[in-house]
């Protein structure tokens, strides 16, 4: 059996997917590491790259798909691994050449369900720390209290955050896969981008020991062209939210959240809603008119009570950006919190790629948490 399966979902992958999996290949347990490449129908050169990595490595296992989105290549991942953890890796992002053996002996020896290590920016050809963690053990109660509660609560005043940046990324991970089978955990999603949130939660929520290290060992590469930076319009989204959130109370009820953290998690959630809301609909893929997109917003605004939950916003930390949007949305001039999150999207995305965008971003970040 292989100690760590590194599950890679590929779609139009060609510019890094050689890179990514060269750098897998390189680390320092690759012997014991099961490749497993789920080609989600891509239709560039990836299918290329792939088959040449794979006619030398017989440590890949490789699959095309038809075309079904993220969250169906991971599930298809999860069925294909043989390993004893289970990790995933994104094709464009680069893991240190020991992270994988770290994690392993980390797991192994604390006998976690799962554990995560800390992870940076590769900007450019540089790195630079991004979310960084103590080294920690959680047991028990402790995982819900100091994992899940600060990235439940991440951007606001509520959560039991320690001054660390948490962000619910999959990637850093390390997860037992027994006790992914034993518990039927697989990918799911609602909206269009919240499998990893959704996932994360459900491992947090059902695993009894998890760890975190300080060691920096995947990096995200800031990439303009990926699927993370494609301004995507999506369609109802104020019903497939509440989806999304009704499915998080759920859990949060499970394992024994407060009625007042619950209650605080679902007004907060549909602020968030509403922010989101206006940024989608200034999407290029959206074909509504301008005076449809703005009366869409009023609709779902009106249809949840916004006066009621916006009271809310009191409890996030609003960076200087979200500031404004935040103020139009209270004074009902959802025209004015569309235009300008509109305008600032477009500026955001052409410099999002230079490194001291980042570093006024992570400024911005640390100030707000003062």
């Amino acid at each position: 059996m292989y100690k760590v399966s590194v599950i890679i979902p590929v779609y139009n992958g060609e510019k890094y997917l050689a890179d990514t999996i060269n750098h897998i290949l390189k680390c320092t347990i690759s012997d014991d590491i099961q490749l497993v490449v789920v080609n989600d129908g891509s239709r560039d050169n990836s299918e290329k790259i792939c088959q040449e990595l794979l006619a030398c490595n017989p440590n890949i296992k490789y699959v095309y798909k038809e075309n079904g989105g993220i969250v169906s290549a991971r599930n298809k991942g999860l069925e294909l691994a043989e390993g004893k953890y289970i990790c995933f890796c994104d094709q464009d992002d680069i893991v240190e050449n020991n992270m994988y053996e770290l994690l392993y002996n980390e797991a192994e020896r604390q006998g976690a369900e799962f554990g995560f290590c800390s992870t940076g920016k590769y900007i450019d050809g540089k790195i630079e720390p991004f979310e960084v963690h103590a080294d920690r053990v959680y047991v028990e109660s402790d995982i819900r209290d100091k994992i899940i509660n600060p990235i439940a609560f991440n951007g606001t005043k509520l959560g039991n955050d320690n001054g660390e940046r948490w962000i619910c990324s999959i990637w850093k991970c390390i997860y037992n896969r027994q006790f992914l089978l034993d518990n039927n955990i697989k990918f799911r999603k609602f909206v269009n981008y919240e499998d990893d949130y959704l996932f994360f939660f459900d491992v947090a929520s059902r695993a009894h020991k998890s760890f975190s290290m300080n060691f920096i060992g995947y990096y995200w590469r800031i990439n303009n062209q990926s699927e993370t930076y494609n301004w995507k319009y999506i369609d109802e989204f104020d019903a497939k939210y509440m989806l999304f959130l009704e499915d998080v109370l759920a859990m949060m009820k499970r394992i024994g959240f407060s009625e007042e953290d619950i209650r605080n998690y679902q007004m907060i959630e549909l602020c968030t809603m509403m922010k989101r809301l206006i940024y989608f609909e200034g999407s290029k893929f959206n074909h509504k008119s301008y005076a449809q997109r703005i009366a869409n917003i009023k609709r779902v605004a009106k249809e949840h009570n916004y006066k009621e939950f916006l009271g809310y916003s009191k409890h996030i930390i609003l960076s200087p950006r979200n500031k404004p949007v935040y103020f139009f949305m209270s004074k009902d001039m959802w025209n004015l919190a569309y235009i300008y999150n509109n305008f600032y999207e477009k500026i955001r995305i052409r410099l999002i790629k230079y490194k001291f965008w980042t570093g006024i971003s992570n400024w911005i970040y640390r100030k707000s948490k003062e």
